[in-house]
């Protein structure tokens, strides 16, 4: 194989692992670990970790290793306060670009029943809701952005545990936001996002609070 794929191949893996906390935050990766475990030599798996260092996925700690990055309070924090001003933004600007009847399948596909069974279903629809206003933009910096973002959503998704409170209540607030979008309500559509990002950082903000910090399994060296 290819020293290129090996690179890709090592960078998606360890990747897959940070954002399913298969390796939790603040979880140490050990080099000789990933190499047997992926099954390609050192050179690849520096190359993978360079880059998860660069999207901020892995620290490199002098004298003690790579540590997965933590999700703290302050890092939610910067996470929607990002989402808050870009998204926001994508709908107020370019809501008018996305195809309505697109939208219109994703409302069906929100009044659907969602339970605990299927809510990775329902969080696929919410991701596709949210994009669905950043690609309209068609800026690339924007969209890089929001991907990256979007790793770390995840992983306090997974960490926050599945809350079938907040289900019915999210999947009102995105009907409400498309509603507003297909009566070419932009501003207000803007409006109720950034609402909606509001609550969901508050959530996640008492899931962390509540818990004294996220909980995950006892952390060992990978």
């Amino acid at each position: 194989m290819k020293s290129k794929s090996l690179k890709e191949k090592a960078y998606n893996i360890i990747k897959s692992k940070i954002v399913s906390c298969e390796y939790p935050p603040n979880s140490f990766l050990n080099e000789n670990f990933l190499q047997e475990e992926i099954g390609v030599s050192r050179t690849p798996i520096r190359d993978a970790i360079g880059r998860l260092e660069q999207e901020s996925l892995v620290k490199i700690i002098p004298k003690k290793g790579i540590i997965v990055t933590e999700l703290s309070i302050n890092e939610i924090n910067m996470i929607y306060e990002t989402r808050m001003l870009i998204e926001p933004f994508a709908i107020e600007k370019y809501g008018n670009k996305v195809d309505k009847s697109i939208l219109i399948s994703i409302r069906e596909l929100f009044t659907q029943e969602y339970t605990m069974d299927n809510i990775e279903r329902l969080y696929e629809i919410d991701d596709r809701a949210h994009r669905i206003f950043i690609t309209a933009t068609q800026n690339k910096y924007i969209i890089q952005i929001y991907d990256n973002i979007q790793v770390q959503n995840n992983r306090i998704r997974i960490l926050s545990g599945r809350k079938e409170s907040r289900l019915s209540q999210s999947t009102q607030e995105h009907i409400k936001i498309i509603d507003a979008v297909l009566a070419d309500n932009y501003e207000e559509a803007a409006g109720l996002i950034k609402t909606h990002l509001q609550v969901a950082k508050n959530a996640a903000f008492s899931l962390v609070l509540s818990n004294g910090g996220w909980i995950i399994h006892p952390q060992k060296d990978h």
